[in-house]
């Protein structure tokens, strides 16, 4: 594993917990949560649509987008 990916990794974990702490309280929150995200090697990493932030950490909700085609629109 290359160092980069391992900081990725470390990082990624932290956004799901981070989020999943957010989404968890209800005075920050109202409904799903809204949208967390992280950029990495040319994708950014977005909260689905439909998923609640507080599970965050227990699902798999992160879908990459390739984030060249949304920095141009």
């Amino acid at each position: 594993m290359t160092q980069d990916k391992s900081r990725f990794d470390a990082e990624f974990a932290a956004l799901r917990i981070l989020s999943a702490r957010v989404g968890s309280n209800a005075l920050l929150t109202q409904g799903a949560g809204g949208n967390t995200s992280i950029k990495h090697d040319g994708r950014l990493w977005i909260k689905a649509s439909g998923k609640w932030l507080a599970n965050a950490w227990t699902e798999d909700m992160f879908v990459p987008v390739r984030l060249g085609p949304v920095l141009n629109a």
